[in-house]
């Protein structure tokens, strides 16, 4: 036997990173598996004898040489060149001195306007309820550099965290942080072969445990056989790893993804159970207990339901295997537990996540903020305003002081949409502030916000508007009952929309004139009534849909004075608009008041449109369709639906739920490609025949399709995907023991 010294030379890999090696002796044929860290020698134990060696990296490509060995034999290990062309190594957090000087040639300042926010989980939901969310945290990046190898800090202690990035050429993303004592953080410039999620910008996160890493970039990467050799010199058996991981699980939740991805059954024993009784905090424990029940042959369903609950409680897990194994794992249920409605919401939170995820990388990484995942690629400031008040600039401040702006442009663009839930502190009329009706409120914190409501028309187009003043709607039930502040609009916390949310017929909405004087001002009287109402009732909360401005620490509100100025603009309908509006234009993000006058259980709703909007618009940019409107007035109208049947109540196989149509013309319709949706957009096909006129024909629900015993809308789609008519129920309107609600008289 004698010892071969090996040195790997990997320029760009982080010094120690580990890299599997294979020894193969070439009189014998036998292979020794070994493992080398870059830049460090190693020294492995092999036969005196010709011998090949090949160190595999995670990017696929292969060193390789061959030694004569004898005593104390070296052998340099290193690529046959130092550049990568146009490629980043996925060893290394940082890439070649060729691609950076590429980078450069690309951008003069390649990490112009570069800020950083760090989120937490925080437990908070709508109404009091138990809920996942995330709230930002200040943190101090440690040792920050910017070299031209990329812009680098650490950070200390943040578990489960999320850190998003950006900057002014820089797309907004977000990554979960492991459960490690320390990480090196790099944002660093790619070329060429980047791919897609990164946009030119690839953020690295490192622990200091490098077997760990290297374990997690083998089997990412899919090469298991590397992995495996990485695994038998770092992986004791699985109750032991537990043991010796009690005060940093990093290395047992990596080593429990590994087990999974190849299929390691017998090895794992009760130990993945220990692991998410072990770490609750951690949602990577329970997913890889999620992992493990999916892999046996009768998973344990309620087990499942149990741990996918603790992990999303939890936040998000750490890993891109814990989300697959989460989402995959809500999804099955779901399709098996339709009643859920707890599993249902998580699940379709979990896909917005799930849409924007770069599924490729190893952390969980997806693009926006954490609170806002996003498919669109965004750069420059944060759009949420609590990121923007934990930003964290990494470069010199490019970006410029607030006073250095225009002071209409002091809150940038139209900002992020969402739901303001506050008490009303105050009001100002609009014939002493320029055109909207001012609304100071106040949160359960204390913060204050200010609610600009438009009441005068513009100079061109009438104004027009609608006030309820016992607005019954599903919606009300999804709303919190306490001045929480703002939200971003969610699943949890649903926006409004004017054209497919089924909350009010257009047709009753009355016209503001543009002459109209300011203090001769129907809707300016209206508001006042109610706005005072919310302020004589002590636990009334009012609910602004619109978009958010500010905070500006600099500048007091105005009219109220309060500081920071912060508030909600955009109060109307945000969607079928022309002109330099068109930008506006948002499926789902319309602008209204509803207030909850709590003294009498009563909503007053408030809504607020022009005349130059569209009422048929697309269904995914929002904007005026280019397709001609339907004929005023479906000839198919919804009369009627059967809701929870009393067998459904009592947990027997019921009759379905059901809807009932009628054709309210004097011909007959032939119904071939017209469908039903319900408020999550699941459709069911209306049966292909002719309808007579005046007759009607009730559909069962199947499939996906399902009518909620806790309010919900109904839509009718022509066969050209038109929604031509919809209806909604409330809780209170759906019957306790399952009965039929009637939707009116057919026009």
């Amino acid at each position: 036997m004698t010892g071969l010294v090996i040195h790997l030379d990997v320029p760009g890999a982080p010094e120690g990173a580990v890299v599997p090696l294979e020894i193969l002796n070439l009189n014998t044929g036998r292979t020794v598996h070994a493992v080398a860290r870059c830049g460090m020698t190693t020294e492995v134990e092999t036969d005196a004898a010709p011998l090949y060696v090949q160190a595999t990296l995670t990017d696929g490509q292969a060193l390789t040489a061959f030694a004569d060995a004898h005593e104390s034999t070296r052998l340099r290990l290193a690529p046959p060149s130092t550049t990568t062309q146009g490629a980043r190594s996925p060893m290394s957090e940082h890439p070649a001195p060729e691609t950076v000087a590429q980078a450069h040639m690309a951008h003069a300042e390649p990490y112009r306007g570069a800020w950083a926010c760090l989120w937490r989980p925080c437990r908070r939901g709508a109404g009091g309820s138990d809920g996942a969310g995330w709230e930002s945290v200040p943190f101090k990046p440690i040792d920050l550099s910017e070299e031209s190898t990329g812009l680098g800090w650490r950070i200390i202690e943040a578990a489960g965290c999320a850190l998003e990035v950006g900057g002014d050429v820089i797309a907004q993303r977000s990554v979960i942080l492991p459960p490690a004592a320390a990480l090196t953080v790099t944002l660093m410039r790619t070329t060429g072969g980047a791919p897609d999620f990164d946009a030119g910008y690839a953020l690295r996160v490192r622990s200091r445990d490098e077997q760990a890493e290297a374990l997690l970039a083998y089997s990412t990467a899919g090469q298991l056989t590397s992995a495996d050799i990485i695994a038998r010199h770092y992986l004791a058996p699985a109750e032991r790893v537990l043991d010796s991981k009690a005060l940093s699980p990093l290395g047992a939740i990596i080593g429990g993804y590994y087990l999974l991805r190849s299929r390691s059954l017998g090895q794992q024993h009760d130990w993945p159970t220990d692991l998410a009784d072990r770490y609750p905090r951690l949602p990577d424990a329970a997913c890889i207990r999620m992992g493990q029940l999916l892999q046996s042959p009768e998973p344990d369903r309620s087990e499942l339901h149990a741990r996918a609950l603790q992990a999303v409680r939890a936040g998000l897990p750490s890993y891109t295997d814990g989300l697959r194994w989460l989402y995959r794992t809500t999804g099955l249920l779901c399709s098996v537990m339709e009643d859920d409605q707890e599993l249902q919401d998580v699940h379709r939170t979990l896909r917005s996540y799930a849409d924007a995820a770069d599924w490729d990388a190893a952390l969980t990484s997806f693009r926006g903020s954490p609170v806002q995942p996003t498919v669109e690629r965004q750069t420059g400031l944060p759009r949420n305003t609590s990121a923007a008040e934990g930003m964290v600039l990494l470069t010199e401040d490019r970006l410029g002081h607030p006073d250095s702006a225009p002071p209409e442009d002091r809150w940038g663009p139209a900002g992020e949409y969402g739901v303001l839930s506050a008490a009303v502190v105050d009001r100002r009329r609009a014939d002493t502030d320029g055109g909207h009706y001012q609304i100071h409120l106040r949160d359960s914190l204390g913060t204050d916000y200010r609610a600009a409501v438009d009441v005068l028309p513009r100079p061109d187009t009438p104004l027009l508007y609608l006030v309820l003043d016992d607005f019954r709607h599903p919606l009300t039930t999804r709303l919190p009952t306490l001045a929480d502040g703002w939200a971003c609009a969610t699943t949890d916390v649903a926006g409004l929309d004017f054209v497919r949310g089924n909350l009010f017929d257009p047709g009753d909405l009355r016209t503001l004139e543009p002459e109209l004087a300011p203090f001769v001002n129907d809707l300016q009287d209206l508001l006042d009534a109610h706005v005072q109402q919310a302020i004589d009732d002590p636990r009334a909360v009012v609910h602004v849909f619109g978009r958010r401005f500010g905070p500006d620490a600099h500048h007091p509100d105005e009219p109220f004075g309060f500081l920071p100025g912060n508030g909600v603009y955009d109060i109307h309908m945000n969607q079928g608009s022309a002109g330099r509006f068109r930008g506006d234009d948002r499926v789902g993000e319309d602008g209204g008041l509803l207030i909850h006058l709590a003294g009498e259980q009563r909503w007053v709703a408030i809504f607020l449109a022009f005349v130059s909007q569209s009422w048929y618009t697309d269904n995914l940019t929002g904007h005026t369709a280019h397709t001609l409107p339907p004929t005023p007035g479906s000839p198919i109208r919804i009369v009627s639906a059967l809701v929870g049947p009393v067998g459904v109540m009592l947990g027997v196989t019921p009759a379905a739920e059901t809807v009932t149509l009628v054709n309210a013309t004097n011909a007959a319709v032939d119904l071939s490609g017209w469908r039903l949706a319900d408020q999550q957009s699941h459709s069911l096909r209306l049966p292909a025949e002719s309808l007579p006129a005046g007759a009607e024909i009730t559909v069962a629900a199947q499939g996906a399709f399902k009518l909620g015993n806790h309010g919900g809308v109904i839509a009718l789609h022509d066969p050209t995907g038109a929604r031509v008519h919809n209806v909604s129920y409330t809780s209170h309107e759906a019957p306790d023991a399952g009965g039929i609600i009637a939707f009116g008289t057919p026009e």
